[in-house]
């Protein structure tokens, strides 16, 4: 059961991704015994051909996904191809919990040498990662 749990939290783009890594390396395969003249070049251009197309539809599926997500006025603009889509109320919850209105800037408090301070928001021009 705790298998088929990890099938379902897997995204189908994960899986399209994994699949053209192997049709690549069916690929690699298809020419090595083609150049030696082995009988395994038909299993591995078969190989190919079934990768492609599972990577065909892992990709298809994920993009039904964002599709569906796009219909319900989610968020699309910076999805991941990894996860999946957060629902609305999960985003909204999160920005009560953890961010208040007064964040849009960054705050930061400049000091004079008389002492006094005053609050001047700073909007960052470039965010560095």
């Amino acid at each position: 059961m705790t298998v088929l749990k990890t099938i379902k939290r897997v995204s189908a783009s994960y899986m399209g991704y994994v699949f053209l890594l192997l049709a690549f390396v069916s690929l690699g395969l298809f020419v090595a015994s083609l150049a030696t003249g082995s009988s395994l070049a038909v299993i591995a251009g078969i190989a190919i051909v079934v990768c492609l197309g599972l990577t065909f539809v892992g990709f298809r599926m994920d993009a039904g996904i964002l599709a569906r997500a796009t219909k319900r006025g989610l968020p699309t603009h910076n999805v991941s191809i990894f996860s999946t889509p957060l629902d609305r109320e999960e985003i909204d919850r999160y920005r009560e919990q953890y961010r208040s209105p007064q964040q849009a800037g960054l705050t930061v408090l400049v000091g004079r040498d008389s002492g006094a301070s005053r609050i001047a928001t700073v909007v960052p021009e470039r965010l560095s990662a």
